[in-house]
């Protein structure tokens, strides 16, 4: 006997994965030069012996994906990755502001790393705001 019930399923079968093919996330990997966008908050973190630490962070838009390697066995969906300025790179200034962002990714492998992926800045010249305003 015939269910309407499962050419609801069946339909919903049909649509779903035709709308999640649409948005993929961009793959990146590790250790290679990447551009993101997104807005800088702060962080607070702790490490192995219970030190607080505050750290900045980009709130990515779109998210995406880091393939596995050596030090990290890939992750999918990141919103959120901790800032690693490197050689006088002053992230501060940018607190709650929406900006362009260059770097390489690596996945995070000490106590001080409090997201599972991080952006190692190494120059100034490698961040550009886009919004002079002050988001959320």
């Amino acid at each position: 006997m015939w269910c309407p019930n499962i050419r609801i399923v069946l339909g919903l079968f049909l649509i779903f994965p035709m709308s999640f093919a649409s948005a993929e996330e961009k793959l990146y990997q590790t250790e290679k030069q990447v551009t993101l966008t997104g807005i800088v908050q702060e962080g607070i973190g702790y490490d192995a012996n219970d030190k607080r630490e505050e750290y900045y962070l980009l709130e990515v838009e779109p998210p995406f994906s880091v393939a596995p390697d050596e030090f990290g066995d890939g992750a999918q969906g990141i919103r959120k990755i901790q800032l690693v300025p490197l050689g006088g790179v002053h992230i501060g200034k940018y607190f709650k502001k929406r900006i362009e962002i260059a770097g390489k990714l690596s996945y995070g492998i000490t106590a001080h790393h409090h997201t599972k992926v991080l952006l190692e800045i190494d120059e100034a010249s490698n961040v550009h705001m886009i919004s002079t305003q002050s988001a959320r």
